[in-house]
């Protein structure tokens, strides 16, 4: 049975300190949406390394919580798409069919995709903020 979810990242990193917060917006057919968020566990090299290591743990969760085995990911971020098949842990990688659509970022538009957008800045930039503090 294929799963469905959609899950709507976002990364907040400091160059000074390359700490970063994450956050992942992960809705279902299934499920109720949810969002999760945290500081990431390592030190990020670059704001391309935080947004990839956010769309992982998204990935993850959807994959591990709630069962999804075909993801759509959607970041404002374009390096995602490019790079997160090399950046998945293996086990989601051989389960899942992962696929990527922008999002513009730090818009007015008020649509769902948006406000989860809006929504998992905040929550990433939280998490940074309280590392690098």
């Amino acid at each position: 049975m294929t799963i469905h979810a959609t899950v709507i990242t976002d990364a907040s990193w400091c160059p000074k300190t390359r700490v970063a917060g994450w956050a992942a917006w992960i809705a279902g057919d299934s499920w109720k949406s949810q969002g999760f968020s945290g500081p990431t566990l390592r030190h990020c090299q670059s704001s391309n390394d935080a947004e990839l290591v956010a769309a992982a743990i998204g990935c993850g969760l959807a994959y591990r919580m709630f069962g999804a085995t075909t993801i759509l990911i959607q970041s404002d971020n374009t390096s995602v798409g490019k790079q997160l098949k090399y950046n998945l842990p293996d086990d989601v990688r051989q389960a899942c069919l992962i696929t990527y659509r922008h999002v513009k970022g730090h818009t007015k538009v008020n649509d769902t995709r948006s406000w989860a957008n809006r929504w998992a800045d905040r929550e990433a930039k939280h998490h940074m903020r309280s590392l690098r503090d």
